[in-house]
């Protein structure tokens, strides 16, 4: 008899254990695919993102994308991959959390132009101007089918 009452709470524990994981698993996976999707906005231009405006497809397709890895625990199917339905306090979480990790790219990447630009500002790809006090880079767009000049591609010897 107490032999079984040791395995019942035995069990009672690894349900609770791998409820715990598939919460984890679920939050992982929702996290990561919103953050990878969306840092593709923050380094595809060397301007800050929010100044940026992408080519509409790619909005739409990342959004797409962000919208399933979000609803797709929260459906029937989600429980094939082991989902779990994450508690509302977990949205919060993702807000603040995608923020704080978009806001660290774009703090990096203004570090790294800074550094590969080695502080020239005299010639037209380090040119620097500000608008309403924020210091602007300029970005180069080439569209596609559109070749560098020669001057781009030759390595300074």
């Amino acid at each position: 008899m107490e032999g079984d009452a040791l395995l019942l709470v035995d069990d009672l524990d690894a349900a609770h254990v791998s409820s715990g994981e598939a919460l984890f698993q679920t939050g992982w996976f929702i996290e990561s695919i919103t953050t990878q999707v969306l840092v593709v906005f923050a380094i595809r231009a060397r301007r800050p993102f929010f100044r940026s405006r992408p080519y509409w497809f790619l909005v739409v397709m990342a959004l797409g994308t962000v919208a399933v890895a979000v609803v797709l625990p929260l459906l029937p199917v989600g429980r094939w991959f082991g989902f779990v339905t994450p508690p509302p306090l977990f949205f919060v979480y993702l807000i603040g959390a995608t923020a704080a990790y978009l806001a660290l790219v774009e703090i990096t990447k203004g570090i790294f132009y800074r550094l590969v630009s080695g502080g020239k500002t005299d010639s037209p790809s380090c040119s620097r101007r500000t608008v309403g006090g924020v210091l602007q880079s300029p970005v180069q767009e080439v569209q596609i089918g559109e070749t560098l000049p020669k001057r781009h591609l030759a390595r300074e010897k």
